[in-house]
């Protein structure tokens, strides 16, 4: 019994691994429609996944799995331009993540304003 339970915690512990931030991808910004992105260059195409039960993940442990990969496409966008337009976005606990994006470098005269108050 013992042993059973410190290969679980093994095997939950490695699940864990996540990507962290970059310094560079917090100043990412993210756009929900591509005019945002007038007067901007297309410059680098980006992907991240991430696997859950049915590809040899975790089910525990699906919402790190989901998020890894958003930090993932993050942290790829950060190194090539400042602004990251996601086209495709899909989660699931069952299959995974899949993330698409393609990332702009803007000029300076074009401002980005947060929609947070």
């Amino acid at each position: 019994m013992r042993l059973l339970s410190i290969m679980f915690l093994m095997i939950t512990l490695s699940s864990c691994a996540s990507t962290s931030v970059t310094p560079e991808s917090k100043k990412l910004i993210i756009i929900n429609d591509v005019k945002y992105a007038q007067g901007c260059t297309p410059v680098a195409r980006v992907f991240a996944s991430s696997s859950n039960l049915l590809s040899g993940g975790n089910p525990l442990m699906g919402s790190i799995g989901n998020s890894n990969s958003l930090t993932q496409l993050r942290n790829q966008a950060a190194k090539f331009g400042q602004v990251l337009y996601i086209y495709k976005n899909k989660e699931s606990v069952i299959t995974g993540s899949e993330r698409e994006g393609i990332v702009f470098k803007c000029p300076p005269h074009i401002v980005f304003k947060s929609a947070a108050k």
